[in-house]
C-alpha cells in the first residue's frame, strides 16, 4: 500500500489525470462545494483510500464500469518514475 502527500495527490489531479476519465466515488475530499481545491500539501493518506474512477470516453480498449484510483496511479507513476526529468519526490 503506498501513501502519498496532498502535494503528490494534487501533481496527480491537476496535471497528470488521464483524459475522459471521472471521479465517481471520492474517498478523499480534495475539494470543497465550488470545485476549489482544498487539499493541504501535507496531508497524508494511503492511495487506496482515494476512491473509484470510470472512464466515458469511447475508447473500447479502456476497462468498463468503475476501478480504483490506485490502479491508475500506479501505472501512470510507473511510467514517470522511468522519466530522468520526474521529480524526485515522486520516485520514491
Amino acid at each position: 500500500m503506498t501513501t502519498i502527500n496532498g502535494a503528490q495527490w494534487r501533481l496527480f489531479y491537476t496535471e497528470l489525470w488521464p483524459t475522459d476519465w471521472y471521479i465517481d466515488d471520492v474517498g478523499v475530499a480534495f475539494e470543497n462545494e465550488d470545485g476549489t481545491y482544498v487539499l493541504p500539501d501535507s496531508f497524508q493518506a494511503n492511495m487506496d483510500t482515494f476512491g473509484l474512477m470510470g472512464y466515458q470516453g469511447r475508447d473500447i480498449r479502456q476497462p468498463k464500469g468503475l476501478v480504483p484510483i490506485s490502479d491508475v496511479w500506479y501505472k501512470i507513476m510507473e511510467a514517470r518514475t522511468k522519466d530522468p526529468l520526474t521529480p524526485e519526490f515522486l520516485r520514491s
